[in-house]
């Protein structure tokens, strides 16, 4: 049961992006010494996976960094290759000479009030 508890809050953990998710890795690099085996197990986790954003929210970072000229200058996988807690990496293609990039987007996090 604790199992199954420590993989929906890490799942939980991974949705929310940025210093939680942070704070999940640093549990799981120190938590051997305070928390139970199977939590610390499941906190590993966030070490190489993270849920991804949904594209339209990667495209809008991109369209406000880049602008929509500078983007439409290039052909971008939408599904990525790597997520992570602050931003994640997709393939792209230069359309003027076909050079291959990676794009690595950094999430943008909404200011509290």
């Amino acid at each position: 049961m604790l199992s199954s508890q420590a993989r929906f809050l890490v799942d939980e953990l991974g949705q929310l992006k940025g210093s939680v998710v942070k704070i999940g890795q640093v549990m799981a690099l120190y938590g051997e010494h305070f928390l139970p085996e199977e939590v610390t197990e499941a906190l590993h986790t966030l070490e190489d996976q993270t849920t991804s954003l949904e594209w339209a929210a990667i495209e809008r970072v991109l369209k406000a960094e880049l602008g929509e000229e500078r983007l439409a200058e290039l052909d971008i996988d939408p599904e990525p290759i790597g997520s992570a807690s602050l931003g994640q990496v997709h393939r792209a293609r230069r359309r003027s000479d076909g050079l291959e990039l990676v794009l690595k987007v950094q999430y943008q996090v909404s200011p509290t009030r």
